[in-house]
């Protein structure tokens, strides 16, 4: 009986011991599913950010190709305001628009007395 009953607390005892590992190992999973899912939605962040980027990229490659084949804007194209940003010793630079864009254009003096 006295083996019997040592037996059942050693049974008692290893089962105790599975429970609380397996309440280790639940919390483990249920630890590794939110790292996953926490994973999942900076992916989708970073994805998205990548997506913008890469659009970005695009729009800007495609402007830089415009401004490397615009060498020479005929001044018919502009419609220059009276608006100064600045002025230096050969000229002053103001507000314009080229195709319904806000640009800045230097005009010369000696372009500005010609104008006049």
């Amino acid at each position: 009986l006295e083996t019997v009953q040592r037996e059942r607390r050693s049974l008692l005892h290893a089962l105790e011991e599975e429970r609380r590992e397996k309440t280790t190992l639940q919390q483990q999973v249920e630890n590794l599913r939110e790292n996953v899912r926490q994973s999942s939605e900076r992916q989708q962040e970073l994805e998205e950010r990548l997506d913008a980027s890469m659009a970005a990229t695009k729009e800007l490659r495609h402007v830089v190709r415009q401004s490397e084949e615009v060498q020479n804007i005929p001044s018919r194209d502009i419609q220059l305001t009276t608006q100064k940003l600045g002025k230096g010793s050969y000229g002053e630079v103001r507000i314009a628009y080229w195709q319904g864009c806000p640009v800045a254009v230097k005009m010369l003096y000696e372009a500005l007395a010609g104008s006049l």
